[in-house]
């Protein structure tokens, strides 16, 4: 989706996010969205999936989870997601799928996981150390970002949330 506009050098510039982001603050926290064109219907529908999963092992953590073809991107974040609050996380391999619609018991006496938020997602901006995400589940809703340290694992996890929907 191009935008109808330009962010002026922000982080999010080559890709808009849905109209009701039009105007808002931009999760790069120093330039302003443009407006831009909303999504269809039929792109709702199609759009992949994210789920947030309380995990209690080896310690207590939220992994956050991306579809991504048949499988799951996938990053520990430290503490519970909070909106505008920086959240340390930390890049794990690949999950599978089953876990967007998955609650209980891990297999190899690895803990237990609860779906804590689930929904649909749309990036609206990537690269190697940068991913602008536009979030619509049922606790967030509104635009993630996940920057990632300099030759590291270690990731900033940051939520703006959409303050006119948002149930955070």
């Amino acid at each position: 989706m191009l935008v109808v506009g330009s962010f002026l050098g922000c982080m999010c510039e080559r890709q808009g996010a849905s109209r009701r982001f039009a105007s808002r603050f931009c999760i790069s926290r120093h330039r302003w969205l443009a407006p831009c064109r909303s999504l269809s219907k039929n792109a709702t529908a199609s759009m992949p999936r994210f789920v947030i999963l309380t995990h209690d092992h080896p310690f207590l953590h939220w992994d956050f989870m991306l579809e991504q073809n048949d499988v799951l991107r996938t990053w520990r974040l430290l503490s519970e997601p909070t909106p505008k609050a920086d959240i340390a996380a930390e890049s794990l391999p690949d999950h599978r799928t089953h876990y967007l619609d998955y609650e209980g018991p891990v297999s190899n006496d690895r803990g237990h996981v609860t779906r804590w938020d689930h929904g649909t997602f749309q990036i609206v901006d990537e690269n190697d150390n940068l991913m602008c995400i536009e979030l619509d589940g049922s606790r967030l809703t509104g635009v993630a970002e996940l920057k990632r340290e300099p030759d590291s694992t270690k990731w900033t996890f940051y939520f703006s949330p959409d303050e006119t929907r948002s149930a955070v």
